[in-house]
């Protein structure tokens, strides 16, 4: 079990460095940091642009090897960099984790327990419809994108505060949903 775990662990590592590399790498392939300062009236000068995309060690001058060294050893460090108004982004995600957490907690339950509840069940009928009608139904419910089952699952709702007249299902900023019908 331990040697599993590890294995998941080490698994979990690599592709975590490789999506970010791939994404910086993508990023300095692709974008021009130039191109953030277009479009501002007045158009900072030019010794202004080469000052900020030095600071932020984006400018092409320095080699990309060592920009991408400089970014992976700030990443390890726990500095994720600044913003473009300049503040931290570590501030920025502690802020945006609390509502992270508030959807992940309660979701993560909800889902471990409907999980060994479906499983459970499936797992006494064996081998009988019930069984596969089950896990096909948890199969699709998994292929369907988690974007497409929340409206779904909101105009299920409507319709069902609707059909019985109460409003059973109420969530934060609910307004008329009479264009669902």
């Amino acid at each position: 079990m331990a040697v599993f775990v590890l294995r998941r662990v080490v698994s979990r590592a690599v592709l975590v460095v490789f999506a970010g590399s791939l994404a910086y790498l993508l990023a300095a392939a692709v974008l021009d940091p130039r191109t953030a300062f277009q479009g501002r009236t007045p158009r900072p000068p030019d010794a202004v642009i080469d000052a900020r995309l030095s600071a932020l060690n984006l400018n092409d001058r320095t080699p990309l090897a060592d920009r991408y060294r400089t970014w992976a050893r700030g990443v390890l460090q726990g500095d994720f960099g600044r913003t473009q108004e300049g503040e931290p982004v570590n501030a920025e995600l502690w802020r945006r984790l609390g509502v992270s957490l508030r959807l992940l907690v309660p979701g993560g339950v909800v889902g471990g327990v409907l999980g060994i509840l479906v499983g459970a069940y499936a797992a006494a009928t064996h081998g009988r419809v019930t069984d596969r009608v089950v896990t096909g139904g948890v199969c699709l419910l998994l292929a369907v994108p988690v974007f497409v089952l929340a409206v779904l699952l909101q105009a299920a709702a409507v319709r069902v505060n609707d059909v019985l007249g109460v409003r059973v299902f109420v969530w934060v900023g609910a307004v008329s949903y009479s264009h669902l019908r």
